[in-house]
């Protein structure tokens, strides 16, 4: 059997920290990967789709959006397996359910496709370990304080042949004690809390043996960081050359949602204008800067500039009762400042 397994979707999310134009296009473009995303299931021939958990962000969902889930279930026509997430609790209540649509519930906790028995619990179940059997999680097993922790070691006498679980938003695959069990990850990225691909597990199941689970990436765009040293940098041109080539070394695309953390340390004589490096990048989908790196400071040259602006306030910090690490960062705040640049917190 090939199952394709997926959690988290969280479709009718938002990110509001995105330009209204950029939150546009993805809502958009999800109503499109929705499609995608089944016609790419059934054209690559797999047997069973599972979704642990989270399949909608909230309660509060579109007509539209749900519409759209409706419809591409159906086209698919094959078995489509979904647990019940923390954030979709009764989400399909009252709502007309395609009939390839599976719900493994308390009343509901089990279904078989295929000579394959795929469970959503174990509790008042008989597991019959001679037989292929999947089980069906969403949850949280490796921090305890977690409110949504499962113990995942309470299954392990029941010999699952996989365990699909959700709720994890990276792909992490284990195996202990001969139990192979992952977490697929988010289909799609929600935030930069989120970076790299995302996408869904591949898992083929032959003789009651797991013989492949790979990681397939299906999200079009990405949320990605790379932080980029300028300490070698005197002006914004080469700024903008070394963040060119740390998004090359990253293979990040212009789909991508990008951000670029500015790191390393600059010359007071240094040039560099973030508004002029920014609109270098506008050509990306969404290009975001920040600004960590700091300014050379040589106090003791400084102090030997008598008669200067920047002598009577690096003597005036010098002398305070702060600590050093603040005397450090208000004197670097203080000569950009004195230069004419713009302030950067």
């Amino acid at each position: 059997m090939k199952i394709l397994h997926s959690a988290d979707w969280h479709l009718g999310s938002k990110n509001l920290k995105l330009p209204a134009y950029q939150q546009k296009v993805l809502r958009e473009e999800g109503f499109i990967n929705l499609q995608c995303f089944f016609d790419e299931a059934y054209s690559q021939g797999y047997d069973v789709v599972l979704i642990c958990g989270d399949l909608f962000h909230s309660k509060s969902v579109s007509q539209k959006l749900y519409n759209a889930f409706v419809t591409a279930v159906k086209n698919f026509a094959r078995p489509v397996l979904y647990v019940q997430g923390n954030h979709d609790e009764n989400i399909f209540a009252d709502k007309i359910i395609p009939q390839n649509f599976h719900i493994l519930s308390k009343s509901n906790p089990s279904i078989t496709i295929n000579n394959v028995n795929f469970y959503s619990q174990i509790e008042g179940q008989t597991i019959d370990q001679s037989q292929t059997n999947v089980l069906l999680l969403h949850g949280n097993i490796e921090t305890m304080g977690d409110n949504d922790y499962v113990n995942i070691n309470k299954y392990f006498p029941c010999k699952f042949t996989y365990i699909a679980m959700g709720h994890i938003h990276q792909m992490k695959k284990y195996k202990k004690d001969n139990n192979i069990f992952a977490y697929s990850g988010s289909l799609f990225s929600n935030g930069f809390d989120e970076c790299g691909d995302k996408g869904f597990l591949q898992v083929v199941i032959e003789d009651k043996k797991v013989e492949k689970v790979e990681f397939k990436p299906f999200a079009t765009r990405r949320y990605m960081i790379c932080e980029c040293d300028i300490s070698s940098c005197q002006n914004s041109t080469q700024i903008i050359k070394e963040i060119e080539e740390t998004i090359l070394q990253n293979s990040i695309s212009t789909k991508d949602i990008v951000r670029v953390v500015l790191k390393g340390s600059y010359d007071e004589s240094s040039e560099k204008s973030l508004e002029y490096i920014k609109q270098h990048f506008n050509h990306f989908f969404y290009f975001e800067l920040k600004d960590e790196s700091t300014l050379k400071l040589d106090i003791e040259k400084i102090k030997q500039e008598k008669l200067s602006f920047k002598y009577e306030f690096i003597t005036l910090v010098e002398n305070s009762d702060l600590p050093q690490e603040d005397k450090k960062l208000i004197c670097e705040i203080g000569l950009e400042a004195l230069k004419g640049e713009e302030i950067n917190l």
